[in-house]
């Protein structure tokens, strides 16, 4: 089954076409990092499109979440939580998730974001 529709895929290729040749620089090197405020407004884009079945994605709580599935704000502050654990379970994800095969910069961007969710006390 593909949680992905044809649109969204169409809308996904214009975002990953439009960062790549946003990576390259004049003289053709490409830059080192995106800012983590750009990779959380990717992340937040991805995000609406392919995790909003089951989560919910926005800062808010707006929006409907399947029963037992943790929200996004509630990932990020699990203790101990880091953009490379949240990228770790992404790759490895464990059931009912399913398993995406998500591309390393689409984990990392979405990583990104949820980990922007992180509140500085915990709470």
């Amino acid at each position: 089954m593909c949680l992905i529709s044809t649109g969204h895929r169409f809308v996904i290729a214009m975002v990953l076409a439009a960062l790549s040749g946003a990576l390259w620089s004049s003289d053709g090197l490409a830059e080192a990092e995106l800012s983590k405020a750009a990779r959380a407004d990717l992340g937040l884009e991805i995000a609406q499109m392919w995790c909003r079945q089951c989560h919910v994605v926005e800062p808010e709580g707006a929006g409907f979440a399947q029963s037992d599935v943790p929200t996004f704000h509630e990932i990020a502050n699990f203790s101990e939580q880091s953009i490379q654990n949240v990228e770790n379970f992404m790759q490895n994800p464990h059931p009912p998730m399913p398993k995406l095969n998500l591309s390393r910069e689409v984990m990392r961007n979405l990583a990104t974001y949820i980990m922007s969710l992180k509140q500085e006390n915990g709470n």
